[in-house]
């Protein structure tokens, strides 16, 4: 059938009427769209510069793995994990210098984030200690190598990491107090000995026994011996002597019921002083008990060896 004219102009009029809404409607949608992406890109880049909780959670998770790893090397791989996410977190840092520390062949990867910590944190007292203790390993063990030159080196660079912990400490570094302190002395001490400054070496000794008390027999036991060293026999028996009288009293059956920390050592401390003063018989009776009876003996210990040599 023909349509009339005008249904005919009628219909082309409507279509083009949709053409013309069709055409708006999809700009419409393509703005959309695009408004939509701009949104979408601006959202992202915020969450690119803020901090992501994820990647704080995932290096917490990675630092609590180091924590209670089985090795140093599962302990330092967890600790690098989390270090890849924060750079800068300090307890991971401290963590795996730590888990370096146990090797030998990677006290300078140690001292490096030591190093790291304390430019992060110039106050952090701990990471001087630690540091000056890793740093006195390597100066002895590089003289031990006959690389004098660069031991002195090391062990001057431990002594002033020491030097600015015991400065840092509440009593002021003329009367230190507590078992840090008293650690940083005897590590000084240590080193002075080993470039043959004799009286500091005993001046340091003398503190760190003053420090803690639990350390004082084992740090005026080097005191005689540092003596002795300088010919100075007399002052060295002397000293020998008190470490065995302030032990005389100490009974190796209380010492390993008590279950006492220092118990044991002071056993050994105490023969030492005895076999010094030639006493070898009481010397070889708490070497025995420590070697054999006392709980926990270790046979392959520093002070059963020697007893080994010396009570046959």
């Amino acid at each position: 059938m023909i349509r009339p004219a005008h249904d005919t102009n009628r219909n082309e009029a409507r279509s083009a009427r949709r053409r013309r809404h069709g055409a708006a409607g999809g700009l419409c949608a393509a703005r959309g769209l695009l408004g939509a992406w701009l949104a979408c890109s601006a959202v992202a880049a915020a969450l690119a510069l803020a901090p992501s909780p994820c990647a704080a959670q995932t290096a917490a998770e990675w630092l609590a793995r180091g924590q209670t790893a089985a090795t140093p090397e599962e302990a330092r791989e967890a600790f690098s994990r989390a270090l890849e996410l924060e750079p800068n977190r300090i307890e991971a840092l401290m963590g795996r210098a730590g888990a370096s520390s146990d090797d030998p062949a990677r006290l300078r990867h140690a001292d490096d984030d030591f190093s790291r910590v304390i430019a992060l944190a110039p106050t952090h007292w701990e990471a001087y200690l630690r540091r000056g203790a890793l740093r006195y390993r390597i100066g002895r063990d590089a003289r031990w190598n006959s690389q004098m030159n660069t031991g002195a080196r090391w062990l001057r660079l431990a002594m002033d990491d020491l030097t600015r912990f015991l400065e840092a400490q509440p009593d002021g570094p003329s009367a230190p107090r507590g078992p840090g302190a008293a650690h940083a002395l005897e590590v000084r001490a240590r080193a002075h000995t080993i470039l043959d400054e004799y009286a500091d070496a005993l001046r340091d000794y003398a503190a760190g026994a003053v420090a803690d008390p639990e350390r004082a027999p084992a740090l005026h036991l080097e005191r005689a011996r540092i003596l002795t060293i300088q010919g100075k026999k007399d002052e060295g028996l002397a000293v020998y002597d008190s470490v065995a009288q302030a032990l005389r009293d100490l009974s190796r059956e209380d010492t390993s019921a008590s279950g006492h920390r220092a118990g044991p050592a002071w056993i050994a401390q105490r023969g030492e002083a005895l076999w010094q003063l030639g006493r070898k018989e009481e010397a070889c009776a708490d070497y025995r008990w420590l070697c054999a009876d006392a709980a926990g003996a270790d046979p392959a210990h520093l002070d059963c060896r020697r007893a080994r040599e010396r009570c046959p």
